[in-house]
Protein backbone atom coordinates (compact mmCIF):
# COMPACT_ATOMS: atom_id res chain seq x y z
CA UNK A 1 0.00 0.00 0.00
CA UNK A 2 1.35 3.15 -1.08
CA UNK A 3 0.87 6.79 0.24
CA UNK A 4 -1.46 7.66 -1.95
CA UNK A 5 -3.47 4.38 -1.86
CA UNK A 6 -3.47 5.15 2.02
CA UNK A 7 -4.65 8.61 1.33
CA UNK A 8 -6.72 7.36 -1.26
CA UNK A 9 -8.54 5.09 1.22
CA UNK A 10 -8.39 7.75 4.27
CA UNK A 11 -10.70 9.88 1.96
CA UNK A 12 -13.15 6.76 -0.11
CA UNK A 13 -13.88 6.15 4.23
CA UNK A 14 -14.39 9.73 4.94
CA UNK A 15 -16.54 10.32 2.04
CA UNK A 16 -18.71 6.72 2.89
CA UNK A 17 -18.63 8.10 6.84
CA UNK A 18 -22.03 8.39 8.53
CA UNK A 19 -20.63 11.75 10.54
CA UNK A 20 -19.88 12.99 6.97
CA UNK A 21 -23.51 12.87 5.89
CA UNK A 22 -24.58 14.55 9.33
CA UNK A 23 -22.41 17.18 8.58
CA UNK A 24 -23.83 17.40 5.08
CA UNK A 25 -26.98 17.45 6.54
CA UNK A 26 -26.55 20.13 9.49
CA UNK A 27 -24.87 22.65 6.47
CA UNK A 28 -21.53 22.15 6.23
CA UNK A 29 -19.85 22.11 2.53
CA UNK A 30 -18.33 18.93 0.89
CA UNK A 31 -14.87 20.25 1.79
CA UNK A 32 -15.75 21.20 5.55
CA UNK A 33 -17.84 18.11 5.86
CA UNK A 34 -14.62 16.36 4.58
CA UNK A 35 -11.79 17.84 6.78
CA UNK A 36 -13.79 17.53 9.70
CA UNK A 37 -14.35 13.97 9.90
CA UNK A 38 -10.33 13.48 8.42
CA UNK A 39 -9.33 15.76 11.82
CA UNK A 40 -11.73 13.11 13.55
CA UNK A 41 -10.37 10.24 11.61
CA UNK A 42 -6.48 11.96 12.70
CA UNK A 43 -7.54 11.82 16.24
CA UNK A 44 -8.58 8.61 16.77
CA UNK A 45 -5.79 7.03 15.35
CA UNK A 46 -7.33 5.45 11.66
CA UNK A 47 -4.20 7.00 10.20
CA UNK A 48 -1.45 5.53 12.05
CA UNK A 49 -3.51 2.45 11.66
CA UNK A 50 -3.50 2.58 7.78
CA UNK A 51 0.36 3.53 8.15
CA UNK A 52 1.06 0.40 10.48
CA UNK A 53 -1.13 -1.65 8.28
CA UNK A 54 1.73 -0.58 5.06
CA UNK A 55 4.41 -1.43 7.13
CA UNK A 56 3.39 -4.86 7.47
CA UNK A 57 2.79 -5.28 4.42
CA UNK A 58 6.02 -4.33 3.61
CA UNK A 59 7.37 -6.77 6.22
CA UNK A 60 5.58 -9.63 3.92
CA UNK A 61 6.52 -9.01 0.58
Amino acid sequence: MTIKNIADKIINDALNSEQYFQCLINGSSKSQALKLVIDEMKQNGVFEKYVNQQKKERKLK
